[in-house]
């Protein structure tokens, strides 16, 4: 079950600032946290990520990508 997704706010250049805000709408239940780094630098002004339940990182090419990919694990998860 995800309960936690996390993002770097140095990886709002990149996109994550919508992601965050489309889910946050989506799925109120699930708690956000911005922070200024989640120690993922070599990725961070890159590519889309978040960090799920402090210990998966998940990435996507694109914003859409990622939402996409961040959507299908909620709703497959229990």
């Amino acid at each position: 079950m995800i309960r936690k997704i996390e993002v770097c706010i140095g990886n709002f250049t990149v996109g994550t600032s919508s992601v965050l805000s489309q889910l946050q709408e989506m799925f109120p239940n699930i708690h956000f946290t911005q922070w200024s780094c989640l120690g993922n630098c070599h990725n961070c002004y890159h590519t889309p990520f978040v960090l799920i339940n402090d210990t998966e990182i998940i990435e996507g090419a694109t914003p859409d990508e990622l939402l996409n990919k961040i959507i299908e694990l909620i709703r497959e998860s229990p």
